[in-house]
């Protein structure tokens, strides 16, 4: 399988990696899903994005989380529990968020480790339900292959503490009560010293157990599990480790694990927009003036049917607010009306061009003659030549020759 193969054997040599060759490359679907799988596995595990990306993981070089793994596999797969209890496991856990660099790990992996040991021991079920989320968006590529070896090697972590957190409860509540006996006489949880006890390590029982899911009711005695209802129900564990009664601090105090029955993943948060510039005031232009809208006419509905007025008001009211005749109806009766006189005159012209000459020259040189057939009182004027005037003789010839 797919683990098997990022994985490998436990047992096999230090410094074993992931043969490059056995990662494909990435498509544009898989760079997508294993950027966004990057970004919600920092968020919920606070390991730097960049980081988990370059860095060289080692899948056999984890320091104390490879140990406390094999410390739980080791109980849950071995006949005799590999000769440790759950709590020997559960203080390995704890000692990886207490102890500085005990297996000289890298700077960068050092403090990967830790903060992947504190996430698991405080808030484990956000962190194993945010990496199973993660683990499953990205697909084993070449260009993430070392983000999910890291991812792998919290899923293992998670597996372990979930091998050992119900045996890990037992064996502590056993302890615990015990010694609660022993120093209040009872173990009910019925006053705050009885708190603060089991938060400083319940009188040498051990780091309070942390718990992958509340899931121990079917896996450990019921008086245990009892015991561990009663602590939720009446102590207030969100406040983590508390100090003593007496004010000072126990050196077996432990801090107390929050089980997050229902976790939430977180989404990756888009980035910031940047500020937009502030709007520029507004200056007023040239506007040319329009014209006043003049609601319409309504009469009263109690003058309708009685007041006879209103329909005068409303005639004036009309014609105050019609708007007046246009000019142009004037010119254009104007047009017609030279447009009737002018085709009149052109039709007259053209029928005074057509006129016969011949017939009106044969009716002014044909005889005149009156009603009975004779020549009318003119024709005696028709001499049909022209003949000049004689003057009267001279009386005296030598005027004449003058």
């Amino acid at each position: 399988p797919e683990y098997c193969m990022e994985r490998g054997s436990t047992s096999g040599n230090s410094g074993s990696q992931i043969p490059a060759g056995q990662a494909g490359m990435c498509n544009a679907q898989q760079i997508l899903g294993c950027s966004a799988a990057v970004v919600e596995f920092s968020a919920c595990s606070n390991v730097n994005s960049i980081d988990s990306i370059i860095s060289e993981w080692n899948n056999d070089n984890f320091g104390g989380l490879d140990t406390f793994e094999a410390c739980a596999h080791s109980y849950a797969n071995s006949r005799s529990h590999g000769g440790n209890s759950a709590m020997d496991c559960m203080k390995k856990l704890v000692n990886i968020i207490d102890d500085e660099n005990p297996y000289q790990l890298s700077e960068t992996s050092n403090d990967a480790v830790k903060e992947l040991a504190t996430k698991l021991y405080h808030e484990p079920e956000y962190i194993c339900d945010c990496t199973e989320i993660a683990n499953k968006d990205c697909p084993f590529c070449k260009s993430f292959s070392y983000f999910k070896i890291l991812v792998r090697e919290t899923i293992d972590a998670c597996q372990a503490l979930d091998e050992i957190d119900c045996p890990a409860w037992e064996e502590f509540s056993r302890i615990c009560k015990s010694n609660m006996m022993s120093s209040f006489n009872r173990a009910d949880f019925a006053t705050s010293d009885q708190c603060d006890f089991i938060h400083n390590g319940c009188g040498g029982a051990g780091p309070f157990p942390a718990f992958r899911r509340l899931d121990c009711g079917n896996e450990i005695p019921k008086t245990s599990w009892d015991f561990y209802q009663t602590y939720e129900k009446n102590c207030d564990y969100d406040s983590g480790s508390t100090s003593s009664s007496s004010g000072s601090s126990s050196s077996n105090t432990y801090p107390i694990p929050v089980p997050s029955p229902h976790a939430v993943v977180p989404s990756p948060t888009p980035p910031p927009h940047p500020e937009k510039p502030p709007p520029k005031p507004y200056k007023p232009g040239k506007t040319t003036p329009s014209k006043p809208y003049t609601p319409p006419y309504k009469a009263p509905e109690k003058e309708k049917d009685s007041d006879t007025s209103t329909e005068e008001e409303e005639i004036e009211y009309k014609s105050i607010t019609a708007e007046p005749k246009k000019h142009h109806r004037v010119f254009m009766w104007l047009f017609i009306v030279c447009g009737v006189f002018g085709g009149a005159f052109f039709y007259k012209r053209r029928d005074n061009m057509n006129m016969d000459y011949v017939r009106y020259h044969r009716s002014r040189t044909a005889p005149a003659t009156d009603d009975f057939g004779g020549e009318t009182m003119f024709n005696s004027l028709n001499t049909g030549s022209f003949q000049p005037v004689s003057l009267p003789p001279v009386a005296n010839p030598s005027i004449q020759m003058m």
